[in-house]
């Protein structure tokens, strides 16, 4: 259970790290959004 705890914790920092990263790459990007949507 705790283990379990731990491993979704760490999920949670790593999708916020790559939606950060995903965003930086979009701002200068404005067409890559415009092509994902």
């Amino acid at each position: 259970m705790h283990q379990f705890g731990y491993t979704k914790v760490r999920f949670r920092e790593l999708t916020k790290k790559i939606e950060q990263q995903a965003i930086l790459l979009a701002l200068p990007n404005p067409w890559i959004v415009r092509n994902l949507y």
